[in-house]
């Protein structure tokens, strides 16, 4: 799968991203939300792993810029935030999943399977 990881905290982004290219997928990681939008469209990802709170633009107000701008593959909320109105917001903001960090690759790999 091609695989977008969105998170400023630059260490998660790359440990994310290198564990997840062993397992054989393509992955790109990004430390800011401005890159999303334009990444979505050259990258064309199967997948975007997104963290909510981020600095710059929050995860949410990401989430649904790209499905107004048509982006209609999986987007997972990759976040501290695990309250259930956390979830839900997460939900109405246009995330398919939400997982609270710390995160497996094996609960990611779980999680790509149920699409």
């Amino acid at each position: 799968m091609r695989i977008l990881i969105v998170d400023d905290n630059v260490e998660t982004a790359n440990s994310i991203k290198l564990l997840l290219q062993f397992k054989g997928h393509e992955t790109i990681a990004v430390y800011n939300s401005n890159k999303v939008l334009t990444l979505s469209k050259s990258f064309n990802p199967d997948i975007i792993l997104l963290d909510i709170g981020m600095p710059d633009i929050d995860g949410y107000e990401i989430a649904q810029r790209l499905r107004t701008s048509g982006f209609t593959k999986r987007v997972v909320a990759l976040t501290g935030y695990g309250k259930p109105e956390d979830i839900q917001q997460a939900i109405d903001a246009g995330f398919n999943s939400h997982v609270v960090k710390p995160v497996t690759v094996g609960e990611l790999e779980h999680i790509f399977c149920l699409y």
